[in-house]
């Protein structure tokens, strides 16, 4: 099956539209999309919330009927900033897009008995070097992690102990195949990048073949 993931939008409906057009037109195979979090940018800071007082949806964010209609069919995963702004609103107060939207958000998705994808705010960090971060595994994750959150593109390969997990970035190319061999105690991350700067990224996997693959476009 093939997979392809999205994540960090925060409200970019131009590079949704851009990034879903690019999709259909250079996948002729069915696939399933993911979005990993972070759909909309909230326009209140987390310092703000205590204080804030709703009285518009607009206060809080742009463009989120379209942005939800977009992304219909596409299987959704709670960012960080669904979680505030699900916070802001009060129950009896929330557009009737978003109430639907609401129990369809999940914390994680997982794929198979392998592979699992989640937003990536649920974990502590680590800096790796200069432009790159990674998110701080358990001994028993699963053996194949998507995420997002940093706006990033990473691959990591795993070394998995009982005394030690060890990083180890692996290089890439964009439109490049890699493929994740199974090993025993090795995981691999998969940073899918963000839809929110000038650089556009997605990330392709088909976990039959268990080829990952980077892409990217510039704005």
């Amino acid at each position: 099956m093939l997979y392809i993931f999205i994540s960090d939008i925060h409200s970019n409906c131009k590079n949704l539209d851009k990034v879903l057009d690019e999709i259909k037109t250079s996948t002729v195979e069915p696939f399933k999309l993911i979005c990993l979090g972070d759909i909309f940018e909230v326009k209140v800071s987390k310092k703000k919330i205590d204080s804030f007082f709703f009285d518009t949806i607009d206060e809080i964010i742009s463009e989120g009927s379209q942005l939800v209609k977009k992304l219909e069919g596409a299987e959704l995963i709670r960012g960080n900033q669904e979680e505030r702004l699900f916070t802001l609103i009060p129950s009896n107060k929330l557009p009737s897009y978003l109430k639907k939207l609401c129990p369809l958000l999940k914390t994680q998705i997982h794929i198979n008995d392998e592979c699992k994808a989640v937003h990536g705010h649920q974990y502590s960090w680590n800096r790796y070097d200069a432009f790159s971060h990674y998110p701080l595994i358990e001994l028993n994750e699963y053996p194949i992690l998507f995420y997002g959150h940093s706006h990033e593109n990473n691959l990591f390969e795993v070394n998995v102990s009982e005394k030690n997990i060890e990083y180890q970035k692996k290089e890439i190319e964009f439109n490049k195949s890699y493929k994740l061999v199974r090993k025993l105690k090795v995981n691999y991350l998969i940073n899918v990048g963000a839809l929110k700067e000038n650089d556009i990224n997605w990330v392709k996997y088909d976990t039959e073949k268990r080829l990952v693959t980077f892409y990217n476009m510039k704005i």
